[in-house]
């Protein structure tokens, strides 16, 4: 994988709207959503999504693949990339997030609590079960010490595909992507 994600301004995914009618955005939130779409195409060829540059950059490819997306899943889509839209990869923000904080929306370090901690949690035991393991309890949004040593066995895991990546136990901005990036949709229930 190219390190293009390292060259681009760091956005929470879900901080903002993205519409064309704005000046030319670009960040690291779009590159998580072109990764994403990609992949969704790689697995479900029949669904007519074609491939875009992973490049950070919001182009009509990308607003027209995530209104394709959404046509497969039933849902409407306006023609910006909104909360309906990070709703449909797992990341609740705007109206669907009642009073909490958002994924991604501060750095996590030992002795936080919360949401955002327990989707942390939920998405890093869904990425494989030595992870879960290394947890070995359900999550619950207490980032502990075994928290901190499950981020730890995750970030040194995910060094081939992100190798400026430190294993340090917290999640900033870098950890984050690799989270987005490498992690199934986190939570079964809120």
């Amino acid at each position: 994988m190219e390190e293009k994600y390292l060259e681009l301004c760091f956005y929470p995914l879900g901080s903002r709207t993205l519409s064309l009618s704005l000046p030319t955005s670009k960040g690291s939130d779009i590159w998580v959503l072109q990764r994403w779409l990609n992949r969704v195409s790689s697995l479900q060829p029949a669904w007519l999504l074609q491939s875009v540059p992973e490049d950070g950059m919001l182009t009509n490819r990308v607003v027209l693949g995530i209104r394709r997306l959404a046509k497969y899943m039933m849902l409407w889509q306006p023609w910006q990339i909104c909360d309906l839209s990070y709703l449909m990869f797992g990341q609740l923000t705007g109206r669907f997030l009642s009073a909490r904080l958002a994924f991604g929306s501060r750095p996590l370090l030992q002795g936080d609590e919360g949401h955002d901690v327990w989707v942390l949690q939920n998405r890093l035991v869904g990425a494989n079960r030595r992870l879960a393991l290394i947890l070995g309890r359900p999550a619950d949004g207490i980032y502990d010490q075994r928290t901190a040593r499950m981020v730890r066995a995750f970030q040194r895991d995910s060094q081939p595909s992100y190798p400026r990546l430190r294993a340090s136990g917290q999640i900033l901005a870098d950890s984050l992507l690799a989270v987005w990036d490498r992690t199934v949709l986190g939570g079964a229930r809120a």
